[in-house]
């Protein structure tokens, strides 16, 4: 939270949401709900059956999410350069 960026704006949402709709292919079971954002987070509601831990969902997710995120923007990498630094 320290580093949070308002980098969501609606183009970024629009696709952040089919790459995290896509990602659930890989989880068989898995389901999105809702999905809500702000300019810095997002907020979901999902489906998660017990077979998978909660942690393990959402760490999956923000990695591969964020990998696809950085390759399409090429930008986001620009604005957390600093905090790779550290």
């Amino acid at each position: 939270c320290k580093y949070r960026r308002r980098i969501l704006n609606p183009g970024g949402q629009d696709y952040l949401e089919k790459v995290l709709h896509g990602l659930m292919i890989s989880m068989p079971g898995v389901e999105i709900e809702k999905i809500r954002c702000n300019g810095d987070h997002l907020h979901m509601v999902m489906i998660i059956p017990p077979r998978y831990s909660n942690s393990d969902v959402m760490g999956n997710l923000k990695s591969r999410s964020s990998s696809v995120m950085r390759k399409k923007f090429k930008w986001l990498s620009k604005v957390y350069w600093m905090e790779n630094l550290m």
